[in-house]
């Protein structure tokens, strides 16, 4: 199952630190721009700056796009777990929130080769960041729901991080 067509990577430039960052949604992405001093329109990458991005662990990741979408209603009227795996199955990835993060980075490697992989507990640990645009929420999963999300997001458990 692949995302949308429409959905592509975004990068961020920090002339602060010199560094392209590889937006990836619900890992701290808002933290992290601000952080490094990136607008907020996203460019393309500078090919002279290092590259990389924050990968989360995809059961989070998943729990943290389900709330984000139901509050923005954006969840394609599915209000448990269960009928938004449904919507997956038949829509799709069709919004970049829940996509899955190797898809991002096949379609970096596309064009760019390099990249530094960090885990988000890790980054934030690293860089004594703060973490914006939280949530409160929290959602119950069952072993079933979380086996059928690890089946979906099995790519990104694949994924190696470098720090």
């Amino acid at each position: 199952m692949k995302p949308s067509p429409i959905i592509y990577p975004r990068y961020f430039n920090s002339e602060k630190f010199k560094l392209s960052y590889l937006e990836m949604p619900k890992s701290a992405c808002t933290s992290i721009k601000a952080y490094l001093g990136c607008p907020n329109d996203h460019e393309p990458c500078y090919a002279d700056y290092p590259i990389f991005t924050v990968i989360r662990d995809p059961i989070k990741r998943f729990a943290s796009g389900f709330i984000q979408l139901q509050r923005q209603g954006r969840s394609k009227q599915s209000s448990t777990v269960n009928e938004f795996l449904k919507v997956i199955e038949k829509y799709g990835f069709y919004e970049r929130h829940i996509v899955p993060q190797s898809w991002f980075l096949e379609q970096h490697a596309q064009v760019y080769k390099d990249i530094t992989l960090y885990s988000l507990d890790e980054y934030l640990k690293e860089h004594d960041l703060p973490v914006l645009n939280t949530s409160s929420f929290s959602i119950e999963m069952s072993d079933a729901q979380i086996e059928q999300i690890q089946e979906l997001y099995k790519e990104d458990y694949l994924l190696e991080v470098d720090v």
